[in-house]
């Protein structure tokens, strides 16, 4: 007797919607439109400038903490 095979979600590409599809991108401009936005966000939020920015306003708010005694408003 064989073991039963257990199959996830990703085995069947019936699962990926047909929206997803780089032609489908290519020919709707809303779609596309939303492309170049989230890939130049996806840039910038990833680079190590945003990196190092993030990391100088922790240290800037960690610093004026005691000035205004831990106040979230």
């Amino acid at each position: 007797m064989e073991p039963a095979k257990v199959r996830s979600s990703s085995d069947s590409m019936e699962t990926v919607p047909p929206t997803s599809s780089p032609a489908y991108a290519a020919s709707n401009p809303v779609t596309r439109a939303f492309d170049t936005f989230a890939s130049s966000v996806t840039r910038i939020a990833g680079s190590p400038i945003a990196f190092g920015l993030a990391i100088i306003i922790v240290i800037v708010w960690g610093i004026t903490g005691p000035l205004f005694h831990y106040s979230d408003a």
